[in-house]
């Protein structure tokens, strides 16, 4: 699948994002709200009010992400204990398991490591991957290079999650492939390396708002490969919070909610234009 490279695309992109993620959509809600207010329209300013008031609310709602994602991306949960210990036997029994953790950004300079590190979505991810290969015995990979709006990073994410793999967390990676900039190239060369290392059940690692679409990704990279069922992929996705929304604290704007929000947004708005 072609990737867009025109500049100006993304150049704007990040802009055009902003614009129709909350809680900027609302803010321009109530901006219009406002101008129907002063035009005399009271009834339609204070509709499109509260409504601007309601979104701005729950754009910050812990609770409110966890329903957009399932009911929007439909979020796959956590593997069970089951399901590695199925994997192990597997891996042990017949060989050809393995992870890989998609790269989510990077920092370049984090101060307090005197270098560069990666970033919140990253870490965990890598984590999770370490964790889980420990689990299964099985040889761990990461896919990730330099995204395009990462225009000062010098070190790919592959390189970065190399040193911190085999230096902090005593676990070296088995591949690394450090080119792709994007989900899509992240399938396209990582199927390449996995063919050549007789992978055929893949656990994948990324945050749950992403595994749709990076399984989308892997599935269009398998089938333009004429593989597509060589390999089976089974979703290992990290972030993941409780279910329980009737908690009072998950509908309380946060912090945290604000940023689970968004990224189920973000990944509605891809995987909407993935095709």
């Amino acid at each position: 699948m072609p990737v867009d490279l025109n500049p100006l695309t993304q150049f704007f992109k990040p802009f055009t994002l902003t614009l129709v993620q909350p809680p900027l959509v609302f803010m321009l809600l109530a901006v219009g709200a406002g101008f129907r207010l002063q035009r005399g329209h009271k009834r339609f300013g204070w509709l499109l009010l509260g409504m601007s008031a309601a979104g701005i609310w729950l754009s910050g709602c812990e609770g409110f992400g966890l329903y957009l994602g399932r009911a929007w991306l439909n979020t796959p949960p956590a593997l069970e204990r089951a399901d590695t210990e199925r994997l192990r036997d597997l891996h042990a029994k017949q060989g050809g398991v393995a992870v890989l953790v998609l790269g989510g950004g990077a920092r370049q300079l984090a101060p307090e490591y005197q270098g560069s590190s990666l970033n919140e979505y990253s870490l965990p991810r890598l984590r999770l991957g370490i964790w889980l290969a420990r689990q299964i015995g099985a040889p761990l990979g990461f896919s990730g290079g330099v995204g395009w709006q990462a225009r000062d990073q010098i070190s790919s994410e592959g390189e970065i999650a190399r040193r911190i793999a085999a230096e902090e967390f005593r676990h070296p990676l088995s591949w690394v492939e450090d080119q792709s900039r994007d989900t899509r190239e992240n399938a396209r060369f990582s199927v390449t390396l996995l063919r050549q290392r007789q992978v055929r059940t893949l656990v994948l690692v990324t945050h749950e708002q992403h595994m749709p679409r990076s399984l989308r990704a892997f599935r269009d990279a398998l089938a333009d490969s004429g593989s597509a069922s060589d390999i089976t992929l089974i979703p290992a996705p990290a972030g993941l919070r409780p279910t329980e929304g009737s908690r009072m604290s998950a509908w309380l704007p946060s912090s945290e909610g604000y940023g689970r929000v968004r990224y189920v947004v973000y990944e509605s708005i891809a995987l909407a234009g993935a095709h």
